[in-house]
């Protein structure tokens, strides 16, 4: 089994002190300087074959601060991911900055993460994780 693991993407931006956002990550274009986490999946696709990866495990951190547009920049990654990899199972663990494990501050954090993973599996195949969030720690 050949497996592909990677961690701590951090898809987001953050205020850098002088009141501009910038990148949480180094996946942006070199042009427009803007997030491009297509810059990932060209760099995969130089090194593997589609047929060369059988599992591809995310422990985590995708986004930076669990809101919905740290997601929807990583959703294109997920996606290549999926389509160049078609053969290779998915699992995507969430890491402290996508859920919180304390008491539930804020909700939408949560539905942000579960919304991501809606997204790319589909509502029938979030069912289990959301089960695990829900039992396991205490999400409403």
């Amino acid at each position: 089994m050949r497996i592909l693991h990677f961690s701590d993407a951090h898809f987001g931006s953050k205020d850098n002190g002088f009141g501009d956002y910038e990148s949480t990550h180094y996946y942006i274009d070199e042009v427009t300087r803007k997030s491009d986490p297509n810059v990932i999946l060209n760099l995969l696709k130089t090194k593997f074959k589609p047929n060369q990866i059988d599992l591809i495990v995310d422990s985590g951190d995708i986004g930076w601060s669990g809101v919905k547009d740290d997601y929807d920049l990583a959703i294109p990654l997920y996606e290549g991911l999926m389509k160049y990899f078609k053969d290779a199972t998915i699992v995507i663990i969430p890491g402290n900055h996508d859920v919180q494990f304390s008491k539930i501050e804020s909700k939408d954090k949560q539905d942000n993460y579960l919304n991501f993973i809606k997204k790319l599996y589909g509502k029938k195949n979030s069912i289990l994780t959301f089960h695990f969030m829900k039992t396991k720690i205490g999400i409403p």
